[in-house]
């Protein structure tokens, strides 16, 4: 099945945009990143030290690739160097490594506390918005297409 788009689709170095999915799944996946960041900017002592616990470490880990991922994402221009460019186009694999770890970290955090109560309507939500947008990565045609472009290096459009 072909997809078509628009004009509008592509931006303005001639590539797939990502669209509002694939950015409301970088944030997804880089949950942690953001509270993280929104914590250290509100500078309360008590919210840090609830936020920064002991599990925090290991979300923060699971969710590096994703975080390379969106970095790459903004630096998805001609003048970007070569590493940038390596990222996105593992962009799909780091995303469903990150997705698999953090779906892992939730259940695991309900699994050793041996009450499967403990997950609650948010964190089932939560998990089930992490599969649906792993599943989106593989699947979705777009985000294969997004993945596989990038713009072409400025020494190359020179010639």
């Amino acid at each position: 099945m072909s997809e078509s788009y628009s004009f509008e689709d592509f931006n303005r170095y001639g590539v797939l945009k990502g669209g509002i999915v694939l950015l409301l799944i970088l944030m997804l996946l880089t949950m942690h990143y953001w509270i993280g960041l929104a914590t250290l900017m509100s500078r309360s002592t008590q919210l840090m030290a609830s936020v920064f616990d002991g599990t925090q470490k290991y979300h923060l880990i699971a969710e590096f690739p994703a975080l390379l991922v969106a970095l790459a994402a903004v630096l998805r221009k001609p003048d970007t160097g070569r590493w940038a460019r390596v990222i996105w186009r593992f962009g799909a694999p780091l995303l469903v490594v990150s997705a698999i770890g953090a779906a892992a970290l939730r259940l695991a955090g309900a699994t050793f506390q041996f009450r499967f109560s403990a997950l609650e309507s948010l964190d089932l939500a939560v998990l089930g918005a992490i599969l649906v947008a792993a599943g989106y990565v593989v699947f979705a045609p777009r985000a294969r297409q997004v993945f596989k472009e990038f713009p072409v290096p400025l020494s190359e459009n020179k010639s």
